[in-house]
């Protein structure tokens, strides 16, 4: 089938670079094929308008989208199969005011090992602190590696405890993990999976993602009911962490009772051009402070950039990109 051999191209070409995006975005007569990696956006070609909007149909088909609304906002999830793997895609697309279709396609690779980081003594000062129980965030841009990060510590508390994910979709997939799909067509909303998992006694919960109100404030029952809560959040800095949950109208003193960590992280290259992590973890007596004064943006961010900068990690385009977080 063409339009399939189209996708197997487009996709396996993004897959082989190690992609986090792909983007059909429409233009007059063709399409502009954007593929992101390490964060930076890099057009590939400009694409037939007519095998574009074929390729767009049918994967809108495979992920069990709506082909013939091309104006509101779609979202999907397919198994896609390349010549020697199956990739998990998710699809999300949206129409233009001349009702021209774009599509993004989300590429979610499988865990292939550990992330390496900058400061691994960050991570090694995090997992021990799991044994406090609470909430623990995650959080940075999309494609910064939070929910692999995640996952590293959350494979290390399964060894001996039960943990149980609730994710949209299941974005790495774990054995030793009982991982669940929030469904919202067949009633399985983050708010009900959280209330029926707590009965199903976990050690530990990852929820994949705060939200909305209603999940920050599930996520901070199952804290204060005990548990150690693992999660993500999109904010700009760690501080920035404690400003939204305070947006989604979580108290002050429900926060000092359950926050234990909060973990903001990039993901860039070093001069090698070895993809690292930096983190800025704020806990203890830092996070009581930003609690206090949630102005507070980063316990240590800005001071580790000059490092990376002084001991020749980084260069000085990096540096310049990333040092406010």
């Amino acid at each position: 089938m063409i339009i399939r051999k189209i996708a197997q191209d487009i996709i396996g070409y993004a897959y082989d670079l190690k992609a986090s995006d792909i983007y059909l975005i429409p233009q007059t007569d063709y399409y502009d094929y954007y593929i992101r990696i390490h964060g930076q956006r890099q057009l590939v070609a400009q694409k037939d308008l007519k095998e574009m909007l074929g390729l767009i149909s049918f994967l809108k088909y495979s992920a069990q989208m709506n082909i013939s609304e091309n104006r509101r906002p779609q979202s999907g999830t397919l198994d896609f199969e390349l010549s020697t793997e199956v990739i998990q895609l998710r699809l999300s697309s949206i129409g233009n005011y001349k009702n021209e279709e774009s599509l993004v396609i989300r590429l979610l690779y499988q865990d292939t090992g550990q992330l390496n980081f900058y400061f691994p003594d960050q991570m090694q000062l995090v997992a021990a602190n799991l044994y406090q129980r609470g909430l623990f965030v995650f959080s940075g841009p999309t494609g910064s590696g939070k929910t692999t990060t995640l996952y590293q510590l959350a494979k290390q508390v399964a060894v001996e405890e039960t943990v149980i994910a609730i994710e949209d979709p299941v974005e790495i997939r774990a054995p030793e993990i009982l991982q669940l799909q929030v469904n919202d067509a067949a009633d399985m909303s983050y708010t009900q999976l959280i209330s029926g998992v707590l009965r199903h006694r976990p050690d530990t919960l990852i929820i994949g993602e705060i939200r909305d109100a209603q999940t920050a404030k599930a996520a901070v029952t199952a804290a204060l009911s005990g548990h150690l809560v693992l999660t993500t959040l999109h904010a700009r800095s760690s501080g920035g962490v404690v400003e939204r949950l305070l947006d989604l109208n979580l108290s002050e003193v429900v926060l000092q009772n359950t926050l234990t960590a909060i973990c903001y992280q990039r993901l860039f290259t070093d001069c090698q051009q070895i993809p690292r992590v930096l983190c800025d973890v704020m806990m203890a007596q830092d996070l009581r402070a930003c609690l206090q004064k949630p102005k507070q943006q980063f316990v240590d961010w800005q001071s580790n950039m000059k490092l990376l900068l002084q001991y020749q990690l980084i260069d000085q385009q990096t540096y310049q990109t990333f040092k406010e977080g």
